[in-house]
């Protein structure tokens, strides 16, 4: 008060005289007033503080004095304000040497609660920026977030059109090649045709005997040999839907094959069947080929071939071999065996067609591959009936052209004529040529299927699942040219979309957890689809399986035979006597047939 009083009558000489403290505190901040750095000052209401903190304050109040709590306000400028010294001067009789070289302790900041609310104003100030900013980069990653998902649906929905107009484009180019190939028209100018006419006429008779005689060319087929393949896939084309649809109006439901018979037709010393095949399993017939005839030919262990006549209950031919058979097939009036040894013998029987007593006529013997395990997998005579392909544990699909001769059929001979082999070194396990003629589903030990185009001459495509490496024992493609059934080591029986290119359905999976499973067969190494391509059907250790196509969850039905140890090693399905099977073991031959009314 005494300073208070002395400063209103005297504010000129207050306002240089100086104190001097050891310490003082800022009332303002709190803080410590130890250094002759900070200039410290007094209020005439006698309050000391930091001179710029109370400036700072009289900037912000209009220049009221900040200590001053009563209802009126007290002006304070500049001029009022005394400075104080914080030297330390000489009390206590020290000197001040010695008092200039006190120790003065740090100034604390958070010993007050305006030094803890300004930290806490920082700290708050600095983490509601730091929040801004995350915000900020959260909202533009969202922005790219939905811009990749924008681009990457766009990128699928090109890629899909570019996928239906790279099909588009194969089926236009496939039609263009059958048309160049098949000699039908199809440039656009007939001066053009002409000209290329009578330039071939030149060397047409040329063409003919190096086609009579062409030496084996590799992934590549002779030019007679190819229109003789796009001749026969031409005459196919038409008639194949009206074949389906009779074929469906034909077709028996599988609940219907509950009859089951078994007939014998090899000799009793045939201690079992190694091979089976229908001439049903072929698709329309073409037009110089007949095979009206449903007949049935199986192949003993007693090297024997028969071909036995249903609808007569008798059998029309018994061929010999000079091996055991691994594989048969039946088509028109030939019907062919590849043998153990690696060769292909074919025989014509066409003078059994009446019954006859002529013998069959031998065509020929051929081996078509000289590699060390040669053992042919597959054998399918051609829809033109005049080649057979043949498919060899070497990684090889063989072509082999019938040279028949209508005028003299003893010197009708074979001769391979081409040979499709992968870029890489695989080895095949089955195979089975597509009813059109012009593709070849080839099957290898880690479970890939393998495409063959012979129209481009090409491997066009390798189907795999990657869920199994297993290896593939049989392999058949649907009437129809859509499916394509494969039989694992495993048993388990993949059903693939030959448009689509991928697997649709995994059969026999045997899961003991799941009560609901269809019935599982042990020992499957066999499967057929029905003539109509509604059913696909696999047979194994007591009986077959019959699923529907498209309807994969559920067995259409659990066919069960007489002897439930008896392991049907080969099933083919026919339209007038049902499911046809053979076992490794026994010579009878089983029947799945509709029971008469």
């Amino acid at each position: 008060n005494t300073i208070q009083h002395q400063h209103n009558q005297h504010p000129y000489i207050f306002s240089s005289f100086s104190f001097h403290f050891t310490t003082m505190q800022c009332e303002i901040s709190g803080e410590l007033i130890a250094t002759s750095t900070d200039e410290a000052v007094v209020t005439p209401s006698g309050h000391v503080c930091l001179k710029h903190l109370l400036l700072t304050k009289l900037t912000e109040n209009g220049g009221v004095d900040p200590f001053v709590t009563d209802t009126s306000s007290l002006p304070l400028t500049e001029d009022q304000l005394v400075t104080l010294a914080t030297s330390g001067g000489g009390g206590g009789g020290k000197s001040s040497s010695s008092s200039s070289q006190r120790v003065v302790p740090p100034r604390p900041t958070h010993n007050s609660i305006p030094g803890l609310l300004q930290t806490f104003r920082s700290e708050y100030d600095a983490v509601a920026l730091e929040l801004f900013d995350t915000r900020q980069a959260l909202e533009e990653t969202r922005r790219e977030l939905s811009q990749a998902l924008y681009q990457n649906d766009a990128a699928l929905r090109v890629v899909a059109r570019m996928a239906l107009e790279r099909d588009q484009a194969r089926a236009q180019l496939q039609e263009w090649n059958a048309a160049n190939h098949g000699g039908g028209g199809g440039g656009n100018s007939k001066d053009a045709n002409k000209k290329r006419k009578l330039d071939d006429t030149a060397t047409a008779t040329d063409d003919k005997e190096e086609s009579s005689s062409s030496t084996l060319v590799v992934n590549d087929i002779p030019p007679a040999d190819f229109e003789s393949l796009q001749a026969a896939w031409k005459q196919l084309q038409p008639h194949r839907k009206a074949w389906q649809k009779q074929a469906q109006t034909k077709s028996t439901a599988p609940t219907a094959l509950a009859k089951f018979s078994t007939q014998a037709w090899h000799a009793t010393t045939c201690k079992g069947l190694t091979a089976l095949q229908t001439q049903e399993r072929h698709g329309p017939p073409v037009a110089d080929i007949s095979h009206d005839k449903k007949w049935i030919v199986t192949a003993g262990k007693d090297k024997t071939l028969c071909v036995y006549d249903p609808s007569q209950q008798q059998v029309v031919a018994t061929l010999d071999t000079t091996d055991k058979v691994t594989c048969v097939d039946l088509y028109g009036s030939y019907v062919a065996a590849a043998l153990t040894n690696g060769t292909v013998q074919v025989w014509d029987i066409r003078n059994n067609n009446n019954n006859n007593a002529a013998p069959p006529l031998a065509v020929g013997t051929i081996s078509p591959d000289d590699d060390d395990n040669n053992k042919i997998v597959s054998l399918d005579l051609h829809p033109n009936g005049r080649h057979l392909v043949v498919t060899v544990a070497t990684g090889k699909v063989i072509l082999i052209r019938i040279n028949h001769n209508d005028d003299d059929s003893s010197k009708t001979s074979l001769q391979v004529v081409s040979v499709f082999q992968p870029p890489s070194t695989t080895a095949y396990t089955a195979g089975r040529l597509h009813p059109d003629g012009l593709v070849h589903v080839a099957a290898t030990p880690e479970g890939t299927l393998q495409l063959w185009d012979f129209n481009s001459k090409t491997l066009a495509a390798t189907f795999q699942d990657g869920s199994s490496t297993t290896e593939i024992v049989d392999v058949q493609v649907s009437p129809n040219g859509y499916h394509i059934a494969s039989v694992h080591a495993d048993s388990t029986v993949r059903v693939w979309d030959m448009r689509k290119q991928k697997c649709l359905a995994v059969l026999n999976q045997k899961n003991d957890n799941d009560n609901n499973q269809p019935q599982h067969l042990s020992d499957v190494t066999s499967v057929t689809f029905d003539p109509a391509g509604k059913y696909v059907a696999y047979s194994g250790l007591g009986g077959v399986n019959v699923v529907t196509v498209k309807e994969w969850n559920a067995i259409a039905a659990a066919l069960s035979s007489s002897d439930k140890k008896t392991a049907w090693s080969g099933v083919v399905w026919t339209t007038h006597n049902g499911l046809v099977l053979h076992g490794a073991k026994q010579r009878q031959v089983g029947f799945f047939q509709q029971e008469e009314s």
